[in-house]
Formats: structure tokens, C-alpha cells, sequence
């Protein structure tokens, strides 16, 4: 055989390794794992519709192989793994609260109606004064418009500091760390709760909090 006639024969097998894809990989779909958890019948009470469907996926254990994941091992959890389940399944995202911001808060403050009040007897004030004392007159009703300004723009920054320091709090407190195996045997590591991909195998013990749509693999006196 010609060094021609063994490259014709070795190109296909090289081609087809290149078309690897997630699909070889993992073999559900985002809709189908969120049929697994989510159910469109209304009907459906005790939950038959996503039995049914566990069920066709091969149980727990089915599930985890088509996710390329062990109940003992669980994900590679390599950079690269991490990446391509967030790439295929979505990532996490915190839902936080959108903090207004310092123009809104202004805008806020300035639709008080006491605000307008406290102006508009300023400018009559200041109307009034200048009529009967001139220039010393006007003098002090723009003093007051001007303390108004200033007293508004205070109350206006700490609405605004305290909307800041509420979205920060709401993301401490929605901050939660859980155990997990990723890559040997019941090697585990602890990560945020943000942090988590499909596939991923948590370890929960008695009054732990669920971070996400699971499905039981052990249990003891659940």
C-alpha cells in the first residue's frame, strides 16, 4: 500500500473523530430535564407525568450516564467540564434586586408634595420680599429655594446609599456553600450554591437547604 493509497484510508477515521460533539456527550436535552421537574398538566397531582418520563430515562442512575456524571465520582469538574455544561445546560445567576440609581432616587424625592410646598412659599416669599425690600428681599427667598436643593440632595443620596447597601446584604444573605463529588471517588469540595452545574452530585445532610432541582439518589430515613 502506497503512502497516498494510506493517508485516502486513515483521512475518514480522522474527520469522524473531529465531529465529537455535546450530543455524544450528553444525551438530555435542557427540555428534558426540565420535564423532569416541571409539569405542563395541571391534571397531574401526584406528579405521574414526570415519574413516567424518569422512568423512560432509566431512573436516577439512567439519568446520571446520559449526563456523563457518577453517583460515586460525579462530574470531571475540570475547567473545560464546567465551561461546556454551562455552555449546553445555562449557568446560575443570582437574582438580585436592581438598585435605583442616584437620579432616580432624586427623581423621587422630588415628587414629594412637601418639597413643591416648601419652594412655592419660598418663591412667594421671595416675590414678596422683593416687592416690598428689593434686591434683600429676593436675596432671602433664593436662600431658601437653595436650602431646599441642598436638603433634597441629601435625602436624595441617602435613599440612595441605603438602596446600594440593601442589594448588597440581599446578596450575603442569598450566599450558600454545599458539598459536592467532582472527579474521584467521594472526593468532595465545597462550592457556591451559584456555582453548581447539571450533572453536578450534592451532598445534603438532615435540615440542609435543597440548592436546586435534584433527584434523590441515596437517602437514609428520608
Amino acid at each position: 500500500m502506497t503512502f497516498e493509497a494510506d493517508r485516502a484510508v486513515r483521512q475518514p477515521l480522522l474527520a469522524t473523530e473531529r465531529q465529537v460533539t455535546v450530543s455524544h456527550i450528553y444525551k438530555l436535552s435542557t427540555e428534558q430535564l426540565r420535564a423532569l421537574f416541571v409539569s405542563d398538566h395541571l391534571e397531574d397531582p401526584n406528579l405521574q407525568h414526570q415519574l413516567a418520563a424518569l422512568k423512560d430515562h432509566g431512573s436516577t442512575k439512567g439519568v446520571l450516564k446520559k449526563l456523563a456524571s457518577e453517583a460515586s465520582t460525579g462530574i470531571v469538574g475540570d475547567e473545560k467540564d464546567l465551561r461546556r455544561r454551562k455552555a449546553v445546560f445555562g449557568e446560575n445567576t443570582k437574582p438580585l434586586p436592581v438598585a435605583s440609581s442616584f437620579c432616580e432616587s432624586l427623581k423621587q424625592t422630588c415628587s414629594d408634595k412637601l418639597w413643591w410646598v416648601v419652594a412655592g412659599s419660598a418663591i412667594l416669599s421671595g416675590i414678596c420680599g422683593g416687592v416690598a425690600n428689593g434686591a434683600a428681599g429676593l436675596v432671602e427667598g433664593a436662600s431658601i429655594i437653595a436650602a431646599v436643593l441642598v436638603i433634597i440632595t441629601i435625602v436624595s443620596f441617602a435613599d440612595w446609599f441605603k438602596d446600594t447597601r440593601f442589594v448588597d446584604l440581599q446578596g450575603t444573605i442569598q450566599e450558600q456553600s454545599v458539598p459536592v463529588i467532582r472527579g474521584k471517588f467521594g472526593a468532595t469540595q465545597t462550592v457556591s450554591v451559584w456555582d453548581l452545574v447539571v450533572g453536578d452530585v450534592v451532598l445534603l445532610e438532615a435540615g440542609a437547604r435543597v440548592p436546586a432541582d435534584c433527584l434523590v439518589i441515596e437517602s437514609a430515613d428520608l
